[in-house]
């Protein structure tokens, strides 16, 4: 978003105040003195491999697997559709997910926001394959479905 106006600058100002507050610590932005560039791009290689890793392994599985599994009720293109809605989820929660992480990388760091992001994802994703189907659970079976698609979208 472009801001055209002296309003809009100024909400979009007051935005970033509230995200970036004055005096804040510098290390919110750059690795610790500790830790060699070489580290921050092996973790951040090793976070992207494992987002889409997983983003490839739900979408096959959103039409191979899920709509038998989830969407027996409905006809097998309807229920590859649903899968592919419960998939875009993760896209729809991404924006909370940024938002959450980084006010908690306020008061933790960023070392264990990378932690936590793992954990929810790697949790997530463990769920999902354990998860019953639609004929043993019954809808509760779409909504969890639903339920951890979208906190693995947030991770």
């Amino acid at each position: 978003m472009i801001a055209t106006t002296t309003r809009e600058q100024a909400a979009l100002a007051a935005f970033w105040l509230k995200l970036y507050p004055p005096g804040a610590p510098e290390s919110w932005d750059v690795p610790s003195a500790g830790s060699a560039p070489g580290e921050a791009a092996a973790a951040t290689t090793v976070g992207q491999a494992a987002v889409h890793f997983d983003t490839f392994a739900f979408a096959i599985a959103s039409v191979l697997v899920f709509p038998a599994l989830f969407f027996p009720f409905a006809a097998p293109v309807d229920g590859m559709l649903y899968a592919l809605l419960v998939f875009a989820l993760a896209f729809a929660a991404r924006p909370a997910g940024t938002l959450a992480f980084l006010a908690l990388r306020r008061r933790v760091g960023r070392p264990a926001c990378l932690v936590g992001a793992f954990v929810l994802l790697g949790a997530c994703a463990a769920g999902i394959g354990l998860l019953p189907g639609y004929a043993w659970l019954g809808a509760p079976a779409i909504a969890l479905l639903v339920l951890l698609r979208l906190v693995q979208g947030a991770a």
